[in-house]
């Protein structure tokens, strides 16, 4: 980017009959308001939440979830407001049989308002989930920022071993060919149950291609703290690394 205009102008102290007089120049024009806010437009780094909402997360699985992402709201916008190049928003993906985006587009964290979710029945489709990301990881969706994008932050939240194991694999192996997916920080969070689970544990690990960011909260109380750390360790690393 350019120098920055710092709105001081001030006059140069000409002799009084200067050997070359700048009268014939045209005067340089003082930057208009909006050619200052053009520079000063924030890129935007956006945080996918991947919710597994199925049966088996009914209760205090879902419940930490919620009071996790509520509880961070807060501390995301104190980062946005430290941060002069990135404005940070939020978009939220649920997922059981079906995916559905809770957020229509991206949402800018300084007015984010949270609906807390809540479980539905049904099976844990991995697949379905990694569908409608795929659709939402292009400049012409979630990431088309005038100012342009950090790469996502994408933390994806389950407690159950796949319910679509033979047809997952797919979808997954073509969202691995996004580009934005394959730069992105990516986390993954077995629950309880998940913890427990290779079949949980193997689809995190294909997700995010990196065991260390394969994470197990064996409790609901862990869960709340791991959801804080990752998102929060996840959007000072990409924002510092741009």
């Amino acid at each position: 980017m350019g120098d920055i205009w710092d709105g001081f102008d001030f006059p140069t102290l000409d002799p009084v009959n200067p050997v070359n007089s700048n009268m014939g120049q045209a005067v340089e024009q003082t930057p208009s308001i909006e050619s200052i806010d053009a520079m000063l437009v924030k890129r935007a780094m956006v945080v996918f939440f991947i919710i597994d909402i199925s049966g088996s997360m009914k209760g205090a699985r879902i419940g930490a979830v919620n009071d996790a992402i509520r509880n961070l709201l807060p501390e995301l916008k104190k980062r946005e407001a430290s941060n002069t190049n990135a404005e940070i928003r939020v978009a939220i993906l649920e997922f059981s049989s079906n995916a559905n985006w809770r957020t229509l587009t991206p949402q800018p964290v300084s007015s984010f308002v949270y609906d807390d979710i809540t479980y539905v029945s049904g099976g844990t489709n991995f697949g379905k989930a990694f569908h409608a990301l795929n659709e939402k990881l292009t400049r012409n969706a979630f990431l088309s920022a005038a100012a342009g994008s950090y790469t996502p932050l994408i933390i994806l939240l389950t407690d159950g071993k796949p319910s679509d194991i033979a047809l997952y694999p797919e979808e997954l192996n073509q969202l691995k060919k996004n580009s934005w997916f394959r730069y992105a920080t990516k986390a993954g969070i077995a629950i309880e149950e998940g913890a427990l689970s290779p079949e949980c544990k193997k689809v995190l690990l294909e997700f995010t291609g990196n065991e260390s960011m394969v994470l197990e909260a064996k409790n609901t109380n862990i869960l709340s703290k791991q959801i804080e750390l990752v998102t929060l360790t996840g959007v000072d690393f990409v924002t510092q690394q741009g």
